[in-house]
């Protein structure tokens, strides 16, 4: 495999180069570092396209996720927390920057802004 060809700034060269390594442990492991460099520009893909990532794309982050999981690193776990959440924190974002949500109308401190009706308390 040709790494140089892949233009790992272009999603569909990553969705390449993610088909292009089969998913067994011994290959993954071989190109570790190359996932993770995939995996943190599919995180920051998502971040700025959102839900609106063309077609396949959008399994791009699942893929390497997936490869990365086979790879067997416990220090690549934080950085697949975080993409965990990626999706969470825009749908969030989108809620409380078009609307305020009516607990910060009313002033109330104990509920969540982002999640309407659910008191701070219950949220992990």
């Amino acid at each position: 495999m040709d790494i140089a060809s892949y233009d790992l700034n272009d999603g569909g060269a990553r969705q390449k180069l993610l088909e292009a390594i089969p998913p067994d442990r011994a290959t993954v492991k071989e190109r570790h570092q190359l996932l993770l460099d995939a995996f943190r520009r599919e995180m920051a893909s998502r971040r700025e396209e959102g839900d609106d990532l063309e077609g396949d794309l959008f399994e791009n982050l699942y893929w390497c996720a997936l490869l990365l999981y086979l790879v067997g690193d416990p220090a690549d776990v934080a950085l697949m927390w975080e993409a965990k959440h990626i999706n969470m924190e825009q749908i969030l974002h989108r809620r409380t920057s078009k609307q305020e949500s009516p607990e910060l109308e009313r002033g109330d401190s104990h509920t969540s802004p982002a999640i309407t009706g659910v008191p701070s308390s219950s949220l992990p």
